[in-house]
């Protein structure tokens, strides 16, 4: 049986949570991505296809989760009867392997993955999906279930590309060139090593900084030099990342780690206020209202809204409900109509804001 088990490897789970095994030496996907030709850049004038408009010059999509990190587009309306019109594939491009999404300003859409010993930040046309720029660094994150690549996703400010490697190397590029501006390694400023499944933060803009999460401790750095310039708490382990937030007028960072929920000053990382409720960050903090929240530790204790309120210098947070009845894993929730909706494991679930019950659950996913 052991000899057995040297033929084969695995390339990851499936989405059963099983694993994906396949025999050792045929090539893998990345193997086989590699293989293939380099991408040649495209000229500047390229992304002109007929049929599909350009798209406007501006950052429509800045980051992960959005401009907001709530995960809304705002001002737009889709078709959703898609047995009348359903979708259209425009292109298909391959990628590297990683966990990164998207951020879209104008024809252009940036993300990471990797490439064999390269872990690389890249740059395509929206409109027909060929490479314009790659940045690469010599550094490969890999883990046997997660498999190889970058987690988190490119943040777009100002003519600049901000990204995270899953080995902790922060990058601040050239939007337009992919030259690099500044680097640092968040390994040494926060002094701890990469977690199991590689740092997943994506990074996050306010004011002059720069801010990442690095395993549950946030770093903030110069947004013009790299300088850095200040870090939060050591807080324990986390896979969350940054979000802003306004409290009773006052602009803060919220990140979801060990110890549950915290809030820091984007001054100088100073806390604010926690909310203790230990678990394993994963998912965002969902913010119903204003000082209001909506939570999951990410290891299957269920949901929770919060309350967070302010007299005088001091801040209160009150737990409103607890319910196990949506225990949000790995994917966000959805907030509308006074519903919550995620997935209870495989559950595709909607709960009551007001108190957490259960409206209805269907499907296994």
């Amino acid at each position: 049986a052991t000899v057995g088990f040297t033929l084969v490897r695995t390339d990851g789970l499936t989405s059963a949570a099983g694993s994906e095994l396949h025999w050792r030496w045929t090539p893998t996907a990345e193997e086989r991505l590699l293989s293939l030709a380099a991408p040649t850049p495209a000229s500047p004038a390229a992304g002109s296809t007929s049929g599909i408009p350009r798209v406007p010059e501006m950052p429509i999509w800045p980051g992960f989760r959005g401009a907001g990190r709530d995960g809304r587009v705002r001002g737009v309306r889709y078709e959703t009867n898609w047995t009348a019109s359903p979708p259209v594939e425009l292109w298909r491009q391959p990628v590297g392997p990683g966990w990164s999404s998207f951020a879209v300003s104008g024809d252009r859409f940036y993300t990471q993955e990797q490439r064999g010993e390269q872990e690389t930040v890249s740059c395509y046309r929206l409109t027909n999906g060929a490479p314009v720029w790659q940045h690469q660094d010599p550094a490969r994150f890999w883990e046997s279930n997660a498999g190889a690549g970058p987690r988190g996703t490119p943040t777009l400010h100002d003519g600049r590309v901000y990204t995270l490697g899953g080995t902790g190397i922060l990058n601040a590029l050239d939007a337009r060139t992919g030259a690099r501006l500044w680097s640092r390694d968040v390994t040494v400023e926060a002094q701890k090593k990469a977690p199991e499944w590689g740092f997943s933060s994506s990074p996050w803009i306010l004011d002059d900084v720069v801010v990442v999460a690095a395993t549950g401790t946030l770093l903030a750095y110069d947004r013009a030099t790299g300088a850095p310039r200040w870090t939060g708490p050591a807080d324990g382990g986390s896979y969350s990342s940054p979000q802003e937030v306004e409290i009773h007028g006052v602009k803060q960072l919220v990140l979801m780690s060990g110890v549950g929920l915290s809030s820091v000053s984007p001054r100088d990382g100073t806390v604010l206020w926690q909310h203790a409720w230990p678990g394993f960050g994963i998912v965002q903090p969902a913010q119903i209202a204003p000082g209001e929240f909506l939570l999951s530790t990410g290891d299957r204790k269920g949901s929770r809204r919060i309350e967070v309120t302010r007299e005088g210098e001091a801040w209160k947070t009150t737990e409103r409900w607890t319910s196990l009845r949506l225990k949000a894993y790995f994917n966000d929730f959805v907030l509308h109509g006074g519903n919550a909706y995620g997935f209870d494991g495989g559950l595709l679930t909607c709960v009551d804001l007001k108190d957490g019950a259960r409206r209805w659950k269907d499907g296994r996913y």
